[in-house]
């Protein structure tokens, strides 16, 4: 269930994503011809990213079992968009000349890090996602894929359910995403400053890049965990009603606990689909003028 309500909202978060980009690149403050360019530059190297993302939402025959791959998805694409996102660090070339000591400083001087937010994010994402993968492998049925109660006269089952059929493949490309994440984030830092006479420039751009890389990993672990909260969810809700037929030890509300859960569970996917929204379009720092200090101006997401 969790997965094909994320695939049913890839689209319209795509376009939404795509419709906000071009709002806030027209109605940007004017810059001049160097900034322009680093700006336009980067917001191609964003789209790119995003339609890479699609591609692999809708053409990727990883994991060959349909459901595996639905729950997968998140993860994957986020996989993608954090790869190229790292690879696409290579086209911002410096300027000629030995400025090693300014470039080091550039890099390591304090500048704005709205980063901060999408990192805090992605470890959520990470950590809700983990502990669902433990918590639903451990109580899922012998078949990995459905949650089961039984009672001396009969038994009860309901899935889809995260178990390890699906929390094996789920956890693989959580740490294929982590691994990437961290190399990406390498790449940004380790990339020479583009204008050692242009700090607030290179600054921008770079805290730009993580931006980039982290809507990505933040958003593949975010809606992962959003995907395993919906699925258990909604099997422990209806295992819940199956439990009150006849002679089931069913409970009553308000003090049914597995429906309790499964509600507790559906609510929590439904606020990380809304985080996931959020980090989707989360801002990159205004690109500045060349020839002027950082500056505080419009937001404009690259």
């Amino acid at each position: 269930m969790g997965g094909r309500i994320l695939l049913a909202l890839v689209l319209p978060l795509g376009l939404l994503a795509l419709v906000v980009g071009i709002v806030r690149l027209v109605t940007a403050s004017a810059l001049d011809r160097e900034a322009g360019q680093v700006r336009l530059r980067a917001t191609w190297v964003t789209a790119l990213c995003f339609v890479a993302v699609l591609i692999a939402v809708f053409l990727s025959p990883v994991p060959a079992q349909e459901d595996v791959r639905l729950a997968t998805l998140p993860a994957v694409a986020g996989l993608v968009g954090v790869v190229v996102a790292g690879f696409s660090e290579g086209l911002w070339r410096a300027r000629p000349g030995p400025a090693r000591e300014a470039s080091l400083r550039i890099r390591g001087g304090s500048g704005i890090e709205p980063d901060r937010g999408l990192w805090r994010r992605y470890l959520l994402g990470l950590g809700v996602s983990a502990a669902l993968v433990v918590v639903g492998g451990v109580t899922a049925a012998a078949d990995g894929a459905s949650v089961v109660r039984t009672w001396t006269t009969g038994a009860a089952s309901n899935g889809p359910y995260p178990g390890w059929t699906y929390g094996v493949p789920i956890a693989v490309a959580l740490v294929l995403l982590a691994a990437a994440t961290w190399w990406a984030l390498r790449r940004v830092d380790a990339r020479p400053v583009l204008d050692v006479d242009q700090p607030a420039l290179d600054r921008a751009l770079r805290t730009g890049s993580r931006v980039r890389v982290l809507r990505f990993a933040a958003g593949g672990t975010v809606l992962t965990a959003a995907g395993l909260s919906l699925t258990a969810g909604s099997s422990l809700a209806q295992l819940a009603q199956n439990l009150r037929m006849p002679g089931a030890p069913g409970g009553r509300a308000p003090w049914d606990w597995t429906q309790n859960a499964g509600f507790g569970l559906i609510g929590l996917g439904v606020a990380l689909i809304l985080i996931g929204i959020q980090v989707l379009l989360w801002d990159a720092p205004a690109i500045p003028r060349a020839e002027a200090p950082a500056e505080a101006g419009q937001e404009v997401s690259v």
